[in-house]
């Protein structure tokens, strides 16, 4: 196996954990909106707040993540390109 395939082995395996990552960090999101409902419905602002919060790190998460899989993919293409 060339260094090239096992790049893209690598690669791949970085893609699919990601994936992972991002289909948790969207669950995580979706949850605080419904606590954040939830919590204003009863009146408790301040906790509400702090939720939002939260919500707004796990954006800047899934931002990242969403960068990081595009540099994933551009390295993929730059192997396939140099296994051609």
């Amino acid at each position: 196996m060339s260094s090239i395939d096992e790049l893209s082995g690598l690669l791949h395996a970085t893609e699919s954990r990601l994936n992972d990552a991002l289909s948790a960090a969207n669950a995580a999101r979706e949850a605080g909106e419904q606590l954040t409902g939830i919590l204003q419905g009863v009146g408790d602002d301040g906790s509400a707040a702090r939720t939002r919060t939260v919500i707004d790190g796990i954006d800047t998460v899934l931002n990242t993540i969403s960068a990081t899989e595009s540099d994933v993919s551009n390295l993929r293409g730059q192997a396939q390109a140099i296994r051609s």
